[in-house]
């Protein structure tokens, strides 16, 4: 992808943070029902990668197996471990191929949170999206991090461990629109916005909440007209009519 290259609606070159606008398209129909970013440094790294292993074990497969032993469940590269009634890690590993690198992402999800974006927001729901995530870098020490043999599953283990400490800083309702401000990378996430929104409207914060739609509305109506504001427009009407503040 070049910078500044047209894609999904919208040109790399408007983003000033470094990441690349790419679109997530259904299956059926291929419309683009809203647009994600990965970091160009990402892009830059594996653009001439691809080595791969011929042994059925690999680095993602052996992170995979132990996250199991501890308890995690999933599958396709992406597990969770229930905490507690409102919150659970979630870890992406990478989907499981012959691939000698993996590129941890962890994350917090928030079930009040999450159960009310899929309420409000006419997009497909995963069990194992992350409120507050990002790669595991980031949020040690915001630089952009992945791993290759000879580095083994203990240390990558080792690594995702020190992530989710971070993360617990935001285990709490009140603390969730503070995380999605300061983990680096969590702005690029399509969702960030919504969520930001929502956090507050649980929290009874009306104030908060206007605020936070007011940047969402400046994110997501830049084109007028476009399915990504359209969408947004439904969610801004469901959470007024709601109830909520």
């Amino acid at each position: 992808m070049e910078a500044g290259a047209e894609v999904g609606g919208y040109s790399s070159s408007e983003r000033a943070d470094g990441y690349l606008w790419c679109t997530i398209r259904r299956r059926a129909g291929a419309r683009c029902r809203n647009p994600c970013c990965v970091p160009g440094e990402y892009l830059q790294q594996r653009a001439d990668a691809g080595r791969f292993l011929e042994a059925d074990v690999t680095l993602r497969r052996d992170v995979a197996q132990r996250l199991r032993d501890r308890g995690y469940h999933g599958k396709f590269g992406a597990f969770g471990l229930r905490l507690d009634q409102s919150f659970s890690y979630v870890i992406g590993v990478g989907p499981l191929n012959q691939r000698t690198d993996i590129h941890p992402q962890a994350g917090l999800r928030c079930h009040a949170v999450e159960d009310e974006m899929k309420s409000l927001v006419d997009l497909p729901e995963s069990p194992f999206a992350a409120t507050i995530g990002a790669n595991v870098g980031y949020l040690l020490d915001a630089q952009y991090r992945y791993f290759e043999p000879p580095t083994t599953a203990a240390d990558v283990l080792d690594v995702i461990d020190a992530a989710l400490r971070v993360l617990d800083r935001y285990r709490s309702l009140v603390a969730i629109p503070r995380g999605l401000d300061e983990v680096r990378s969590v702005d690029a996430n399509p969702s960030t916005g919504y969520r930001r929104v929502v956090a507050y409207c649980m929290m009874g914060d009306t104030a908060g909440m206007d605020e936070a739609l007011e940047r969402a509305r400046a994110e997501y109506t830049r084109h007028p007209g476009d399915e990504i504001a359209e969408l947004f427009s439904g969610f801004e009407r469901r959470i007024r009519g709601s109830g909520h503040p």
